[in-house]
């Protein structure tokens, strides 16, 4: 039982922080619409300040590591960069140079550092 409560906050957490962006988009959109000035700067800092509402809302539900974790992939800045594994130096999609054998570490390596524990999502 708690374990489906659980699911059900992270869920209702990602819907969150991906719903935040309609009002990313919004406060991007008003400016350009045919109202006033006053209007237009109003309606796009209320739209920014409920986006921010929204997803820290849903960083809340889905606690610090999926918090951490969706804010990168959220990012523009991170979109069309090459991850690189820590533990071997390699980039997202390589085969790791490190250890051949997966689920064994390299003894060289810290337990928490080997290629199948490395961010490669």
């Amino acid at each position: 039982m708690h374990n489906q409560k659980k699911n059900w906050q992270i869920k209702l957490g990602i819907f969150l922080m991906v719903f935040s962006g309609v009002f990313f988009a919004m406060t991007l959109i008003i400016p350009m619409l045919d109202l006033p000035a006053r209007t237009k700067v109003v309606g796009a800092t209320i739209s920014f300040v409920i986006m921010e509402v929204v997803f820290w809302a849903g960083g809340l539900l889905v606690g610090k590591e999926l918090f951490t974790r969706y804010k990168k992939r959220l990012n523009p800045a991170n979109w069309f960069k090459t991850q690189r594994c820590r533990a071997c130096n390699t980039t997202e999609g390589s085969p790791p140079t490190h250890n051949s054998l997966p689920n064994v570490p390299d003894p060289s390596l810290p337990p928490e550092t080997t290629h199948e524990k490395a961010s490669h999502k």
